[in-house]
């Protein structure tokens, strides 16, 4: 089974589970009990440090249970951005994008 398929089954059975947030805004998290049998793809996250939507702890949290989960992160913190920003062209956003397709081209298989 490829990465991307076992991910996707892991969604469908339930891998990912929602979590309410103040202002009852639902956000995905991992429920890595039913994981345990994936070869999880690696992901990048992207965390900016005046994000008003995804808290810090959020994000550690998913980080965690994504390595606990046999899962490999690279994280990148972006001080002073907002929730969003890469869709706003700067020269941060333009560095976020190259940083994406880096990842991308370097975890495609």
């Amino acid at each position: 089974m490829s990465r991307a398929l076992a991910l996707a089954a892991a969604c469908k059975s339930g891998g990912f589970n929602t979590l309410l947030i103040s202002g009852g805004m639902p956000v995905p998290h991992l429920d890595t009990s039913v994981v345990d049998f994936l070869q999880l793809p690696p992901i990048l996250v992207v965390q900016p440090g005046e994000d008003k939507n995804v808290p810090l702890e959020m994000t550690y949290d998913l980080i965690s249970k994504y390595q606990s989960a046999g899962g490999y992160v690279e994280y990148v913190f972006y001080p002073g951005e907002e929730h969003g920003f890469a869709h706003l062209p700067s020269v941060v956003s333009d560095s976020c994008i190259e940083l994406i397709t880096s990842f991308v081209k370097r975890h495609s298989t």
